[in-house]
């Protein structure tokens, strides 16, 4: 507990610390964007989601990563919370990231798994047996 607190104290002290520098704000935003993505927080949130989405289903990640190798880890985080059927807006909120940037992971996962312009990519990941 005192080491997340001194975590959370570091992090909100560099996030100050970009918000005091004399650059252009999208800089700024963007410094802050990269800070908040690698936020140990984030980490540790994320890692507590998987070990209980493992439980559900236990294998799911497994399964996916042996068949399709090709898969980077943020292609594998999308898969995960679309088979917990969540939507491109909460997963975007979820991972710090823009809905379109989303959409285009979801784009590149739809030619990788092998999905045709007619299949769902939600009910292909959902109905996967693992």
């Amino acid at each position: 507990m005192v080491i997340q607190m001194e975590e959370t104290s570091r992090f909100k002290s560099e996030i100050l610390t970009i918000t005091k520098l004399e650059e252009k704000p999208s800089e700024i935003k963007r410094k802050i964007v990269l800070k908040l993505r690698n936020s140990p927080l984030l980490r540790d949130s994320w890692e507590s989601y998987l070990e209980s989405f493992r439980k559900v289903h236990p294998y799911f990640q497994e399964v996916l990563e042996s068949e399709y190798k090709n898969l980077t880890s943020m292609e594998v985080k999308i898969c995960i919370l679309i088979r917990a059927g969540l939507k491109s807006e909460v997963i975007s909120q979820i991972l710090s990231l823009s809905e379109r940037t989303i959409e285009n992971h979801r784009l590149r996962l739809r030619k990788k798994l092998g999905l045709s312009d007619r299949e769902s990519l939600g009910i292909f990941i959902r109905q996967r047996k693992r």
